[in-house]
């Protein structure tokens, strides 16, 4: 008898007026509040996102804008080495009944620790573009990272600093992936293969004047591909024929494609270069320009 009073009381407040009542509307899902988060930059973050929705639901998450290298799986944000330095926004989103809702954005500001200084890769290939199974020549320089392996065109795992000589047959990128204690760098780079044109590497550096007075002083001009300056490439003023270590004067081009500074000539009259050098793992010079000092005629 019970039972069957209790069915008759659900019916009716389930059934009045042949519309279905209920007591709650349907009301969106509630982000939990989440502070900004600061990080040194190569330090792995870990956030988990939770949502409530008020009639109990089970909610579907997702994230929008995530930075380079970060993943959102479930409802757990990794970025196992966050870089580089900056400001980075990302929105988290949750699916209700077909609609959906999205936080507010989430901060992260990711620094560089003091006194440290961020490792550096590079890799570069020599020429650029060549002809179907043409040499070229890849170089690469990890500075502040110790194991390094390669994908792509090649395989394997590589030092932190090297050289390889590889035949493309068709255009081929070359990945290497370095890593540290803190910090993993990728770098890739693209081999075209033209059957018809390879890519000239269009280096130009010049003295003005080309033939000076001991001690005159004299503009150096140069350009060459952004692809290819490094911040560490530098022109030199040598000896003519002189090994390429024994520069008389220096000027490093900190990564400008493009520019122009004043020397000062050597004090002796003779032969002299003025030479581009790529700051490889083996540095060596890529295009060079005579200069002659002579004491002036009388």
């Amino acid at each position: 008898m019970r039972l069957c009073a209790s069915l008759v009381v659900i019916v009716a407040v389930l059934s009045l007026g042949g519309h279905a009542v209920h007591a709650e509307s349907d009301r969106p899902p509630v982000f939990q509040p989440m502070s900004p988060r600061v990080v040194p930059e190569g330090q792995r973050l870990e956030q988990t996102v939770m949502a409530v929705d008020p009639e109990g639901r089970r909610l579907q998450y997702d994230a929008k804008d995530l930075p380079q290298g970060a993943t959102f799986t479930g409802q757990t944000l990794i970025w196992p080495s966050p870089s580089p330095a900056g400001t980075y926004q990302i929105t988290f989103i949750v699916e209700d009944r077909g609609k959906e809702y999205r936080s507010e954005p989430w901060t992260i500001r990711v620094v560089r620790p003091a006194g440290v200084l961020a490792p550096v890769l590079s890799l570069i290939a020599i020429p650029p573009a060549v002809a179907p199974d043409e040499a070229t020549t890849l170089s690469w320089s990890a500075t502040g990272l110790k194991a390094c392996r390669a994908a792509g065109g090649w395989g394997g795992n590589k030092a932190a600093r090297g050289r390889e000589t590889v035949h493309p047959s068709v255009t081929t990128d070359y990945t290497l992936v370095c890593s540290g204690e803190d910090w993993s760098l990728i770098k890739t780079v693209t081999i075209a293969v033209d059957p018809t044109k390879p890519m000239d590497l269009d280096i130009v550096i010049s003295a003005t004047p080309r033939r000076v007075a001991p001690g005159q002083l004299m503009t150096i001009r140069w350009s060459a591909p952004d692809f290819l300056v490094q911040r560490m490439d530098w022109i030199g003023l040598f000896e003519a024929d002189a090994p390429g270590q024994y520069a008389r004067w220096r000027h490093y081009l900190r990564g400008e494609p493009e520019g122009r500074t004043v020397a000062k000539a050597p004090d002796r009259s003779g032969d002299y270069e003025l030479r581009y050098v790529y700051s490889g793992p083996e540095p060596e010079p890529l295009a060079s320009f005579p200069v002659t000092v002579t004491e002036p005629e009388l």
